[in-house]
């Protein structure tokens, strides 16, 4: 567990973390689908990349362990915020 972070007791309402005006109003199936249409909304525009072709003949093939990938991903600062690839520069 992360030192700042508190566990989840399953106690708390939602309601209480949530800051937007008439959520009173709101069942909690509501507002659990409200937060999924935000969670989900990102991915509508989501499109898998099209087929990379082989490299070349003439390129340069790099080859590397899986040691070597084990090494510098444990050189990583977890401390640092994510790259657009999301992993810790």
């Amino acid at each position: 567990m992360i030192a700042w972070m508190t566990p989840a007791t399953g106690g708390e309402d939602i309601r209480s973390h949530l800051h937007l005006d008439g959520i009173a109003a709101h069942s909690n199936q509501d507002i659990a689908n409200m937060i999924n249409s935000a969670l989900l909304e990102p991915m509508q525009d989501y499109t898998p990349l099209s087929f990379l072709s082989p490299p070349a003949n003439d390129s340069e093939l790099l080859i590397v362990s899986p040691s070597e990938v084990c090494n510098a991903l444990l050189g990583l600062n977890p401390r640092k915020a994510g790259g657009p690839d999301g992993i810790n520069n």
